[in-house]
């Protein structure tokens, strides 16, 4: 491959056209999903935080509705029991332009898109329903176009959306300004010049903000070059399919999918508040593609391809540097039966070895809520045995004491955090209980050693003497 071919080409998909003159409703007790919803729309659509506006009453929503100009076209998106009085009295205004229903009791009101023809959807899953509404809007700004016999009737051209994007490079987060649909935010000297391992690699995409993207690996400059040999393995991610192909001069530069997934977990990630990982990992020697989210490992892959020989492709990769403090240790006890919930150390280093009994660790690729389905891998440790993580390997895992009426297992624990992490304080996030929150939690140890020991001591003592 040149030296000058481009590795880390992004394209997002393009953006759905709104009319200026549609606006949107929330409805709803909380506010929490209204806001993501809303900034996601923002991002993707041509429309702005101005277009939306949110209720969390039915009156005063019904009165906004009730006197709008007839010439505003309102998409109302309401929980079940809040939209009922706005669908059963003004479903018929011409201002009402559509109506999505949002709320865990999807089954109570599916018939209410029997009944009512402006209701387009019953949706638990907000991903679900933007997906839709982008749809049905795009759809019928695509009939409007073709029906027109007017320039003037033709939908106005969308508004300007500032997208930014945030990567990771050298632990360091860059943001980076989208000037137009291609960019290339890793033509920085943050990046390495050349691959530690000739033809093997791995590519990360981290985001804070969901964001459909495209990543390719071209061994031209220009991914579109016309050249004959020119081709570039592609992964195109959206919130409907994760896509895993190649596009090349000979085939017209049409992506031809090798491996593909439509599965919600294994396609773009909510907006959590939480960054979300997406790699690409080649074998330029078996010429085999990976991708995956979470941990980087060949057990978490999602889609796989193998490549002909031209397909082979050499990328610029970052090595990971360390010269971080040791932290003091901590031993903890498991009683037979008792596990831990499952936690993520957020890009920590560490060592745990077995000092006494048996222990299973379940390894998972992320921190996840929807965590059953992603299944773990497993592995048994013995006394003596050692495991170990580092940033982005082995961070997300559960802890289980698989002898239910045998002995207790005894472990020793070792982490370190950020370079300015001075003070020893194991903390890491967890999935609750209920396994629909993730919380944080910074463990402080009951006791130091010495004192451990000594009431051990005298423990043993009394037992002893009784």
């Amino acid at each position: 491959m040149a030296e000058e071919s481009v590795f880390g080409f992004i394209r997002l998909r393009k953006t759905t056209i709104i009319p200026s003159n549609m606006f949107f409703l929330w409805l709803d007790t909380s506010s929490k999903d209204f806001e993501k919803f809303r900034d996601q729309c923002c991002t993707e659509t041509s429309v702005t935080p101005y277009d939306w506006k949110f209720y969390d009453r039915t009156d005063e929503c019904y009165q906004f509705i009730k006197q709008a100009d007839s010439k505003k076209n309102i998409v109302l998106i309401s929980s079940g029991r809040l939209g009922a009085d706005i669908i059963n009295d003004l479903h018929d205004l011409s201002q009402l332009h559509s109506i999505y229903i949002y709320c865990n009791k999807k089954e109570k009101y599916e018939i209410w898109k029997i009944n009512y023809k402006k209701v387009r959807g019953v949706f638990d899953d907000p991903v679900q329903l933007f997906d839709q509404m982008c749809q049905n809007l795009d759809e019928e700004t695509r009939r409007s176009q073709l029906n027109s016999t007017s320039v003037n009737d033709i939908v106005p051209a969308p508004k300007s959306v500032a997208v930014k994007i945030h990567c990771l490079c050298k632990n360091e987060i860059k943001s980076y300004c989208q000037p137009n649909i291609s960019w290339f935010p890793w033509q920085t000297s943050s990046c390495t010049t050349s691959l530690p391992i000739k033809g093997q690699g791995t590519i990360e995409i981290w985001q804070h903000e969901s964001i459909p993207f495209e990543l390719r690996i071209s061994n031209k400059q220009d991914p579109n070059d016309n050249a004959r040999n020119s081709y570039a393995i592609v992964l195109k991610i959206d919130t409907r399919e994760a896509q895993l192909g190649t596009v090349s001069a000979q085939d017209g530069h049409i992506l031809r999918v090798r491996d593909n997934t439509t599965e919600p977990h294994q396609v773009l990630q909510m907006d959590d508040n939480h960054w979300h990982c997406y790699w690409l990992t080649f074998y330029g020697e078996h010429r085999m593609i990976q991708y995956g989210i979470g941990e980087i490992r060949p057990k978490f892959k999602i889609l796989e391809a193998y490549f002909e020989e031209r397909d082979k492709a050499f990328i610029e990769m970052d090595q990971l540097e360390n010269s971080k403090l040791i932290h003091p240790c901590v031993m903890k006890i498991w009683p037979p039966g008792h596990y831990s919930p499952v936690h993520n150390h957020g890009d920590a280093y560490g060592i745990i070895r077995i000092l006494h009994g048996r222990l299973v660790l379940k390894f998972f690729p992320a921190l996840l809520i929807n965590l059953r389905q992603n299944p773990p891998i497993e592995q048994l440790f013995e006394e003596n045995q050692v495991t170990w993580m580092i940033p982005k390997f082995n961070q997300t895992y559960q802890m289980l004491n698989p002898d239910m009426y045998g002995s207790c297992c005894i472990t020793i624990h070792c982490y370190q955090y950020e370079t300015n992490d001075q003070v020893y304080c194991e903390h890491f996030d967890f999935i609750t209980n209920d396994g629909h929150h993730i919380e944080h939690y910074n463990c402080i140890p009951d006791n130091n050693y010495l004192t451990f020991k000594k009431i051990m001591m005298m423990e043993s003592i009394h037992e002893t003497i009784v």
